[in-house]
């Protein structure tokens, strides 16, 4: 209601001369809009529970929609595993010449040559759970038909005959090779309406609508089969709950690492937060026959990471004094990451950030820790008329750059703490399906630039990963700048411990690593 006094106020400011109709009435509409104006702001501030949000495809007299409390950016309904699709399928006029219906949901892995030489697809599963047809009923369908249907979290590859947990929704661009491949996993409900042109059945025509351009008209007179596809995105569950150590899959890159991976192996001692702790330990010969190079990575919180948090590594590199000194010369830490972590670049310069790095008096070694993820496409996916297309074809872009917060220097050895944060863009972690297979790894390199006389040989090594996601929806990507926890950083081993010949790390409860 408005108050007494404003509406006074308003009728003392609104009164016009007597006898003039015309402003008096317009002087009461004013009022009447004011009050109105009042009562909508009301009614806008009250507080209402969330409705379901609902994700439409429509054409003509048919609608089919999604219910869904979760939306991607682009608008999708998104569903993890275990979920229940719900929705309907309204048909307002059913008429005799309706023959079937069919709503099914399906799941395909799709795999596109950009050069033109063909297109495979996979279907992984396609599950009809609504049909309704003629032959079989005398009655009509009802106009509203409600949906309902638990989505699988496993399908059978019925080539191999193996069987695969459903696969994230995924798209990925191989560019391998002029022009390259594109890659997609995609889900979908989809409705079938079939009814029959006038009696005529040679005029029925298979449509997928709606239709574009011209002659939408005559389609419409020749439509037979309606299809109405309702994509939506797919994003399993992968808890935390198992941080275990993945098989160590470290291969050298031929022409760059001169490292011996056979020597490296994975320990699991003391914990942290009740998170498993993983050493990987490379030995590197040196160039001159001194001591030989040891390289380790620490990763605090085991090869197991959730999406919407940072995650921590530590670099300790044993070896001679000059290239020690070399190494503390080239890699310098960030200065003050701690006041802002949005400002963190990363640790080789990016030309596009344009950021001011502190200079260093020899920028002859490059330190980098990146976290890559690798798309393997079966070639057979492919349907291309060469007939020994075989194998395999790979992938790998690199999805972010760690950058370096700490630097600590010992007698013996150098160390760098630092961080790799997962980019907001990264949905879901690796998985493993039929003919496709994504992987994702940090890979740590120490490279010296070809025109300088570095004592320290070239160093590449890649250790698996797994991104997982800390609850159902809660872990799909997020703002460096907004993750809580943000300011700790895992401290370089701050205690050391000679045993025999051998240096080792001692953590704060007296594990050794």
């Amino acid at each position: 209601m408005v108050a007494p006094f404003l509406l006074q106020n308003t009728s003392s400011q609104l009164s016009l001369p007597p006898g003039d109709s015309h402003h008096k009435l317009k002087s009461k509409v004013s009022i009447s809009s004011l009050a109105n104006a009042m009562r909508k702001k009301e009614f806008l501030h009250q507080s209402y529970p969330a409705l379901p949000k609902h994700y439409t495809k429509a054409y003509g007299q048919c609608t089919l929609s999604l219910n869904t409390d979760h939306e991607a950016s682009s608008g999708l309904p998104v569903f993890s595993n275990g979920a229940v699709i719900s929705g309907s399928l309204e048909i307002s006029r059913i008429s005799k010449m309706l023959q079937s219906i069919q709503i099914m949901v399906t799941g395909r892995i799709i795999v596109q040559d950009l050069g033109g030489a063909g297109t495979g697809e996979s279907t992984m599963f396609s599950h009809t759970f609504y049909e309704w047809s003629r032959e079989y009923n005398s009655s009509l369908p009802p106009t509203l038909i409600p949906l309902s249907y638990p989505l699988p979290t496993k399908y059978t590859d019925h080539t191999t005959g193996f069987e695969h947990k459903m696969p994230p929704t995924y798209k990925a661009r191989l560019n391998t090779a002029v022009p390259g491949l594109r890659v997609k996993v995609q889900y979908d409900l989809s409705a079938k309406i079939v009814r029959s042109r006038r009696g005529i059945p040679f005029l029925t025509k298979t449509t997928r609508i709606p239709p574009v351009r011209r002659f939408t008209s005559f389609l419409r007179t020749l439509i037979g089969v309606l299809w109405l596809h309702a994509p939506f995105i797919y994003r399993p569950k992968q808890p935390l709950l198992d941080r275990v150590a993945l098989p160590l899959n470290s291969r050298f890159r031929p022409g760059t690492s001169q490292s011996r991976p056979s020597s490296a192996h994975s320990t699991h001692k003391g914990h942290n937060n009740g998170r498993t702790q993983n050493v990987f330990v490379y030995t590197s010969p040196s160039l001159r026959g001194e001591r030989a190079t040891e390289i380790k990575l620490y990763l605090p919180h085991g090869q197991v990471c959730a999406l919407d948090e940072p995650i921590p590594f530590v670099i300790k590199v044993f070896a001679a004094d000059h290239v020690l000194e070399e190494l503390h010369s080239s890699v310098p830490p960030v200065t003050n990451p701690k006041d802002n972590f949005a400002s963190f670049h990363p640790i080789s310069p990016d030309p596009s950030m344009k950021v001011k790095r502190p200079r260093t008096s020899s920028g002859k070694i490059k330190l980098k820790v990146e976290l890559t993820r690798t798309t393997k496409v079966d070639a057979k996916c492919v349907q291309s008329t060469d007939s020994t297309n075989s194998g395999t074809i790979n992938g790998t872009q690199t999805l972010s750059e760690g950058v370096i917060e700490r630097l600590t220097r010992g007698s013996d050895w150098i160390a760098w703490s630092g961080v790799v944060v997962v980019p907001d863009d990264v949905k879901c972690g690796g998985f493993a399906a039929c003919r496709v297979e994504v992987l994702d790894q940090l890979v740590v390199s120490i490279l010296p630039t070809s025109s300088s006389k570095s004592p320290v040989i070239s160093f590449c090594e890649s250790v698996p990963v797994r991104l997982a996601t800390r609850n159902m929806f809660g872990a799909f990507g997020g703002s460096a700048s907004t993750i809580k926890g943000m300011e700790y950083y895992p401290p370089p081993p701050t205690t050391s411990s000679s045993v025999g010949s051998k240096t080792s790390w001692v953590s704060s409860d007296g594990t050794y690593c």
